[in-house]
């Protein structure tokens, strides 16, 4: 079996759970992301020595290749990049608490603050673009759905990604981040930053429900 989920990733049920690993008993082992994902597969009772991490994985390569340009701190000037957040707008990628958090940013950079780029599209995009509004940012901050050559050049140009999901059994774009040298900025929630964020080495990484704290990373 292939498997990204996490015992966090939602409020669980114990008979819910206790039914799932019997569906697991027909299984020679599991491919998962990391060692959350392990941990939640050692609890539906898959043996410790038939799970295998490594299931969550991009080609570097090729998203170099797409951005067309080199990872950072090659490429676009650091006083030209963005503020990036690529996610479908739904609620648990939680886009509002981001919104409030750069609003705060931004009264406290002031002239300094950077732009944000908001790519992907959703049920909550009017609902969002009003918030941002009522927020006073301007709505050119929403770019719209994007497809994988455009997300590359985005974050070729970007100065951190910013992912603050409330639920994220993984987040492919963290790697494709990573691939760029751009850091992360991501909610506890992220199975990606069990592997890949390091706080304080190439990222930070904030409870969701916390804007202040991400309004403070990105300061």
């Amino acid at each position: 079996a292939m498997t990204e989920s996490k015992f966090d990733d939602k409020p669980r049920a114990l008979w819910f759970e206790l039914l799932k690993r019997t569906l697991y008993l027909p299984y020679a082992g599991t491919i998962v992301g990391s060692s959350r994902h392990a941990a939640y597969m050692r609890f539906l009772g898959v043996r410790p020595a038939s799970i295998f991490e490594g299931y969550d994985t991009v080609s570097g390569e090729r998203v170099r290749r797409l951005a067309g340009a080199p990872p950072a701190p090659l490429g676009a000037p650091y006083d030209k990049r963005h503020f990036t957040i690529i996610a479908r707008l739904v609620p648990k990628k939680n886009i509002a608490m981001a919104l409030e958090a750069y609003a705060q940013y931004r009264r406290e950079a002031g002239e300094r603050a950077r732009d944000l780029c908001i790519c992907g599209s959703g049920e909550l995009e009017d609902a969002l673009r009003r918030k941002a509004r009522d927020l006073g940012l301007p709505d050119s901050i929403f770019r719209g759905f994007i497809q994988a050559p455009d997300i590359a050049r985005v974050l070729a140009t970007s100065l951190a990604l910013i992912l603050p999901s409330t639920e994220e059994q993984w987040g492919l774009v963290v790697n494709e981040a990573v691939a760029m040298g751009v850091p992360i900025l991501c909610s506890t929630n992220i199975g990606a930053r069990d592997l890949l964020v390091r706080a304080g080495v190439n990222g930070f990484v904030f409870e969701p429900d916390n804007s202040a704290g991400l309004a403070y990373f990105m300061r």
